[in-house]
Formats: structure tokens, C-alpha cells, sequence
């Protein structure tokens, strides 16, 4: 049953610090990342 509750556990730890990393970078984050894939396709 601890096996059971560790990834239940991480699932939900990964989920929040996704979320808070969204509400942090907002668009900025995908804007440099479209640009630095964009840009590595280029090269």
C-alpha cells in the first residue's frame, strides 16, 4: 500500500510545481521556447 501512495504522491507534486511554473513563465516561456526550436531547426 506505501508503493501505492509514492507515485499518487509525485503525480500530484509534478502537477503543482506544472502549474506554478505556467502562472511563473506564462508566455514568455513558450515564445522562447518556439524561438530557441525555431532556431535550432534553422541552424
Amino acid at each position: 500500500m506505501t508503493k501505492l501512495a509514492d507515485p499518487v504522491g509525485a503525480d500530484s507534486l509534478v502537477s503543482r510545481l506544472n502549474a506554478g511554473h505556467r502562472i511563473e513563465l506564462g508566455d514568455y516561456d513558450m515564445r522562447q521556447h518556439l524561438a530557441s526550436a525555431t532556431h535550432g531547426a534553422n541552424e
